[in-house]
């Protein structure tokens, strides 16, 4: 068999690494340093050391070639992906690498790629709403059904049935791409996106939620459902009232924070487990966050 250029090589430099020593050289080495450091040297024969020298060669040969054969074979590349899904009946709250959002509603899931870095692909089943951090140099894609989004960084939700899929933005801006379809379609805040047979439109929906008069109680329930917190509140606030607007985009601090300046709470944000906790206010507010 023919070597190869890297064997042939390797030849060339463990000869030069390694010129051959006469065995009765070797000899003489190992007899001469039996007698100064062993207090039982070994028997002055030629067997010991002819067995030793071969073994070490053998091994270090061995362990060389290895080594290049290693690098003459391919490299197998193997996908590595990471899968999510939310099989309860909860919101769940996911961060990406690049502390992206992802409200996952049940029984839905997500797949993207463990190279998340340099490859900002999502595949969705489901429903879910989407923050995404920008980076121009690489941009967020969503691929649901046969469509794709296409986000530097903004905010908006996708959600599917049998017959269809919606796309509403609710910041910033998206490319809506259809698979199969040579058309796109940039969408601004307020627009949905809907496909549904293959035929696609756009039309306007309202990008916020207004609770008129609504007990804390009910606007507690619907952050914790929208969000995937858990909140808690002193009992003796929750039958007060309030007239609130909550936008889809915003970060769950805003209305904390108009709940607690309107009925003078204090409150702490646990980001590692959903956790929000409302006090009674006794001095100057001291809210605390807890940074993911």
């Amino acid at each position: 068999m023919k070597k190869s250029e890297i064997e042939k090589k390797f030849d060339k430099y463990w000869k030069e690494n390694s010129p051959e020593i006469p065995s009765t050289e070797k000899e003489k080495s190992w007899e001469k340093f039996s007698s100064n450091h062993l207090k039982h040297p070994y028997p002055k024969t030629s067997t010991f050391i002819k067995y030793a020298a071969a073994i070490a060669i053998m091994v270090i040969l061995g362990t060389g070639f290895y080594i290049i054969n290693r690098i003459n074979q391919p490299v197998q590349q193997i996908a590595s992906v990471i899968h999510i899904e939310n099989p309860g009946n909860k919101l769940k709250l996911i961060f990406l690498p690049d502390s992206s959002e992802i409200r996952l509603q049940s029984h839905s899931k997500i797949t993207y790629s463990k190279d998340y870095s340099n490859n900002r692909e999502v595949s969705l089943q489901g429903n879910a709403f989407f923050k995404v951090r920008k980076d121009k140099n690489h941009p967020f894609k969503v691929i649901n059904n046969k469509t794709i989004t296409t986000a530097l960084g903004t905010s908006f939700t996708i959600a599917e049935n049998e017959i269809q899929t919606r796309v509403k933005l609710h910041e910033g801006k998206v490319k809506m791409t259809v698979q199969g379809q040579s058309k796109n379609w940039i969408l601004l805040p307020g627009e949905e996106f809907i496909l549904e047979d293959g035929a696609t439109k756009i039309q306007h929906f309202k990008n916020h939620i207004d609770f008129e008069k609504e007990s804390v109680k009910n606007i507690i329930s619907f952050l914790e459902q929208e969000y995937a917190f858990k909140i808690a509140v002193p009992e003796a606030f929750l039958s007060k009232q309030i007239t609130l607007r909550i936008k889809k985009e915003e970060d769950i601090e805003i209305p904390l924070k108009i709940l607690a300046e309107i009925h003078n709470l204090n409150y702490s944000i646990d980001r590692f487990n959903n956790k929000v906790i409302f006090r009674k206010q006794t001095s100057a507010p001291t809210n605390n966050i807890i940074k993911k």
